[in-house]
């Protein structure tokens, strides 16, 4: 059994609903990749802040002994973070000893190369990498002054929130481009629809042409300038079957 094909009106309209849906679908990924952007250098600002933060208060004359008389102050003070990484080791000078792990929910930095002492760390100077979980991380490592020593700063952390936040604000997109597409699918067939008014009238009027009538024309100002040549051809065709009769 031969399927019948789909009027013109449904395929124009599913045609734009397609290019509706396709074109807001590239402007969502557009503005996710923007917004994913923006996420990741503000949380790259962030850690960098914290790393000049610890500088400045390793580099305090009392912090060698606060680090140990009260290396729990200390680690209350500096983390504020849960989802933070935070150790200090000492130089290869002094043993290379781990002297304060903060807040280390099971995250392990890689091993770039540390910054230089007085170096100042930029947005390319961090590492991004993903756990085995999927969880976006970011982290890097610096030299640092303790009172008169050097120790070395490694510092990460894990944004979760931002995975859950981009999850949804996919979910977003992706309802947007369905609606989109739907109700450019519903304005379509309207204007589609008022569009082939003057077709319905063509036909009415042809309709109404018989043998006893072949005196009547299509009435052209109703056609649309693209179907003039058609209405003038059936009007030429009308006047050789009148003449005939």
């Amino acid at each position: 059994m031969t399927r019948a094909p789909l009027s013109l009106s449904w395929r124009l309209g599913l045609s734009g609903a397609l290019v509706a849906a396709a074109a807001s679908g590239l402007l969502g990924t557009y503005l996710y990749r923007s917004f994913e952007q923006q996420l990741q250098q503000r949380d790259d600002v962030q850690l960098l802040g914290k790393l000049r933060q610890l500088r400045q208060l390793l580099g305090h004359s009392g912090t060698p002994a606060l680090l140990r008389s009260q290396a729990d102050y200390l680690r209350d003070t500096m983390s504020g973070e849960s989802n933070a990484l935070i150790e200090i080791y000492a130089a290869p000078a002094q043993g290379s000893g781990l002297l304060l792990s903060i807040n280390a929910p099971g995250l392990v930095l890689p091993q770039p190369q540390p910054l230089a002492l007085g170096q100042a760390a930029w947005p390319q100077d961090l590492l991004h990498w993903q756990t085995p979980a999927g969880i976006p991380a970011a982290g890097l490592s610096a030299w640092a002054r303790l009172g008169a020593d050097e120790v070395e700063i490694r510092l990460a952390r894990l944004y979760p929130e931002r995975s859950a936040l981009l999850a949804s604000y996919r979910l977003r997109i992706a309802v947007a481009s369905l609606g989109a597409g739907g109700l450019a699918a519903a304005l379509m067939l309207a204007l589609i629809w008022r569009g082939l008014a003057p077709l319905r009238r063509l036909r009415a009027q042809a309709e109404a042409i018989g043998p006893q009538s072949l005196a009547a024309r299509l009435h052209a100002p109703d056609a649309p300038p693209e179907l003039r040549p058609l209405v003038d051809g059936v009007n030429a065709m009308l006047a050789r079957l009148e003449q005939g009769y």
